[in-house]
């Protein structure tokens, strides 16, 4: 992604982009020059283990933290909030059984496809994450170590280290 844009639309087509947010609280570096895009109609999750950072950034796209550095552009603008075009879902399956998870998976998917959303989906069901994403983004201690399709992450020995513990890789 280039640093400059002419205004006239989002960078490469890209329903939101997050570039280079840099969030520190407490003197801890949160966010660490962590960027991506979701293009139009794409489910983009973001995992990673407790305290990566996954509602922090959350927080920075939707404006309730304004970051060190770094932009959150949606539709071509740099924006403190999300319009609804992009829907941010934090955990929405959390404490839900197995067909809950389901019915609100078919939601996710409905609203994808009707509403013609772009989302951003923070999920710690795995199997949930990669049955709905089109790419992941991955964050481990506020960096991001991994971002592809749910094929290209599945098999990334950094995102099974940080996600599984290093025994497992």
């Amino acid at each position: 992604m280039t640093e400059e844009r002419s205004g006239h639309g989002p960078p490469h087509g890209a329903a939101l982009a997050v570039e280079k947010i840099r969030l520190q609280s407490g003197g801890l570096t949160v966010l660490d020059k962590v960027g991506f895009q979701v293009q139009p109609e794409e489910v983009r999750s973001v995992i990673g283990p407790n305290g990566a950072g996954k509602s922090s950034l959350v927080n920075v796209i939707c404006g309730l933290c304004r970051p060190q550095s770094g932009h959150v552009i949606i539709d071509g603008q740099r924006l403190r909030h999300v319009r609804p075009r992009v829907l941010l879902l934090d955990e929405p399956m959390a404490g839900m059984a197995r067909t809950e998870k389901a019915a609100m998976a078919q939601q996710i998917e409905r609203a994808r496809a009707h509403l013609r959303l772009a989302i951003v989906l923070v999920e710690h069901d795995i199997c949930v994450v990669m049955r709905l994403s089109d790419r992941i983004a991955v964050l481990d201690h506020g960096v991001l170590i991994a971002d592809g399709t749910p094929a290209e992450v599945r098999h990334d020995p950094e995102v099974i280290r940080a996600c599984l513990g290093a025994e497992a890789a």
